[in-house]
């Protein structure tokens, strides 16, 4: 049985990373190269809060909005050189210095944003009439080749491979025959849409990262480091841990809170896996099906409201909606997703007999929302700005971060009053404010390098797109292949989803596969909030389906198991994440496109469909299955969740066929229900 030392579980030594794993190979610097990277990394912090409370508007200083990109971007690039090696270190002594050849680079591309930032208010009428200086393009096109190479750094060969394959054929594409063949597109008016227009790497991906998602990183950071992730695992274990097949519950439902912090399934599962891994396993999960339930929940909470792996703010700009309109969009399949992984969780410890931690070992729920009552004011609060006042996301988690600090506040004040000494302790409070204000911003800064690099990168494609319109063009021809059978397409794009978002974490994985797959939907006439979530969700299945399954295999790292069969667990345990996107596409009525009546009725078809699908790969409904029972009850729940009300009725009767020959063979057997 599980040893729990401590009733109240602190998880902060591994949840309160800096660095996401994506750039974990990075210099470590101490002295004045350390101050210097952390005044960067505070500073990418700061002028966001700046630039979006409008307080420069406020005393006459108004910076235009490419202006101020650009500025962000200078820092990362600076940022992003200093602590990213050309290739991994492997002597610790190289981990303190930056070569020659990284300055000249930072020296080289930040020339033209900061050109940018202090002249394109002055040069934009200019620019209207492609009036350009040959300096201009040439400090441009340095700063192109170092966001491709800063992204390879960050993130890996992927992603700029095909940046520059883009690239290469907006220039090029002239040359070429048939669909792929373009209008001849100078060097000038290639680098001058990519960096002195917003269509390019200007573009609305880097807004978002620059006003939104670096905002939550700092709202994420607060919460982390005063421990209201460790508060959301023990309200997690309180409730579930003592109850059959606890722990694995506890991974459930932990890492679908912690998707509200991170925008990484790796991370998710390095932050709550290290606790939920070992404790499923003292209890009689195979070591394989413990780093499965981590890797499915983790990659679970990427989909999870309101933050979605931070896709949400980028999903919602590119659809010109309300926030709050993707957060409600995106609860159905929230919801069935976790739901059919509890099922198989507790169908699981049935036919095994897995207990739970005893309750004495958990902590006390009533204790726990005691001791950490303050930390829902600013998850609540999120939730009430953006749904409620539908105020946007930018100003929702401003308001949100203080609300952290009065929610925490507060319950300092409290204790002070009773002291003695009590202007002794303001001062310490005060004191310790200021160092994890610092420390909050400095570790948002450095992680808002991947997701600002990134969007910086896409929005290099976003542009050449828009220059060759080679997207209309392949949307044509893929609608034209897929012979007016929709499934044929959804089939294509899924695949090509699953491919591009291989390796890679929730938003870019979102952004590239966004950018290349969406078009053709759009061009068959898929509604663009079902193309938009059909991609989302396929564009993140890599991480839990072989040969990739990066977040299997960081999983079966931890369990000390078979990476490949724990991906093949992970493949059934989230097999909801495989089927629904097509469900969105064919029947929109699970994000909510359609009347109440009609969105509950497909809702409770739904629920039961992932049940029975459920039961099925498990292997359990009141007791073990045999081989046409399962196939029965998976069967009778596809057919169910076509929500197309004639197949409705056939998948009914096929699983009540099963439910019937179930609830026999156990009266026979004298098998209590």
């Amino acid at each position: 049985m599980t040893e729990i030392n401590h009733k109240q579980i602190d998880n902060s030594n591994n949840n309160n990373y800096e660095v996401e794993e994506d750039i974990a190979n990075k210099r470590v610097f101490k002295g004045n190269k350390n101050i210097v990277i952390a005044f960067i990394s505070v500073a990418i912090s700061v002028l966001p809060i700046i630039y979006v409370s409008r307080v420069l508007d406020n005393i006459g200083i108004f910076i235009p909005n490419v202006s101020f990109l650009s500025l962000m971007l200078a820092l990362l690039i600076i940022l992003g050189f200093m602590l990213l090696p050309i290739k991994p270190i492997k002597k610790v002594e190289d981990k303190s210095k930056i070569p020659w050849y990284d300055f000249m680079i930072i020296l080289l591309s930040i020339i033209a944003p900061i050109y940018n930032f202090f002249n394109w208010g002055t040069n934009a009428y200019r620019y209207i009439y492609y009036d350009f200086y040959l300096f201009e393009i040439v400090i441009g096109f340095f700063t192109i080749i170092a966001v491709l190479e800063l992204t390879r750094r960050a993130i890996g060969l992927a992603m700029p491979l095909v940046t520059a394959i883009f690239l290469l054929h907006m220039f090029f594409g002239y040359k070429l025959t048939g669909f792929l063949k373009t209008p001849k597109i100078t060097i000038v008016n290639g680098v001058a849409n990519l960096i002195y227009y917003d269509t390019g790497i200007f573009g609305v991906a880097l807004q978002v990262a620059a006003t939104v998602i670096i905002l939550f990183l700092i709202f994420s950071q607060f919460m982390i480091k005063l421990g209201g992730t460790n508060f959301l695992f023990n309200v997690s274990l309180s409730i579930f841990g003592h109850v059959r097949g606890g722990p694995a519950k506890v991974a459930a439902v932990s890492s679908a809170l912690m998707g509200m912090f991170s925008g990484s399934t790796t991370a998710n599962i390095a932050s709550t896996g290290v606790f939920t891994i070992p404790m499923m396993k003292r209890i009689g999960y195979k070591p394989e099906f413990a780093a499965a339930v981590e890797a499915v929940a983790s990659n679970g909470g990427q989909i999870m409201p309101p933050v979605m792996g931070m896709v949400a703010f980028v999903m919602a700009q590119w659809l010109g909606i309300d926030y709050s309109q993707i957060v409600i969009m995106a609860i159905i399949p929230a919801f069935l997703y976790f739901f059919a992984l509890f099922i198989i969780i507790d169908s699981k410890a049935c036919l095994e007999d897995i207990k739970g931690i005893p309750k004495e070992k958990c902590p006390i729920f009533i204790n726990t929302i005691k001791e950490g009552w303050f930390y829902l004011i600013p998850i609540i609060s999120l939730i009430f700005f953006i749904v409620v006042l539908k105020y946007s996301p930018e100003f929702s988690i401003l308001y949100s971060i203080v609300a952290i600090f009065l929610a925490k506040g507060i319950k300092k004040i409290l204790k002070i009053i009773t002291r003695e000494d009590k202007v002794f302790s303001f001062l310490i409070i005060a004191k310790n404010t200021y160092k994890l204000i610092l420390t909050v911003l400095k570790n948002a800064g450095t992680l808002m390098l991947t997701p600002g690099i990134v969007t910086a990168c896409c929005g290099i494609i976003i542009g050449s797109l828009s220059v060759t319109q080679l997207g209309v063009t392949l949307a044509r021809y893929a609608v034209e292949f897929a012979s007016q059978n929709v499934i044929f397409l959804l089939l294509i794009a899924a695949f090509t989803c699953f491919v591009l978002g291989m390796g890679m974490s929730s938003l870019p994985a979102y952004i590239m596969t966004v950018i290349v797959v969406a078009p053709a939907l759009l061009d068959f006439g898929i509604p663009p909030i079902a193309t938009h979530f059909f991609v989302f969700w396929f564009s993140i299945i890599s991480f839990i389906t072989p040969p990739v399954a990066v977040g299997a295999y960081v999983a079966a790292g931890i369990a000390n198991a078979n990476g490949y069969e724990t991906g093949i667990e992970s493949m059934k345990l989230g097999f909801v994440e495989f089927i629904l996107p097509f469900i969105f596409v064919l029947n929109p009525g699970l994000l909510m496109q359609n009347t109440i009546d009609v969105v509950l009725i497909k809702f409770l078809f739904a629920i039961i469909a992932v049940a029975f699908i459920s039961f099925g790969i498990s292997n359990y409904f009141f007791g073990k299955l045999n081989t046409i029972k399962r196939f029965l009850f998976i069967l009778g729940g596809l057919l169910i969740i076509s929500l197309n009300y004639r197949i409705v009725i056939l998948g009914i009767l096929l699983s009540a066929t099963a439910v019937i020959l179930q609830v026999i063979r156990m009266r026979k057997n004298k098998i209590n229900l």
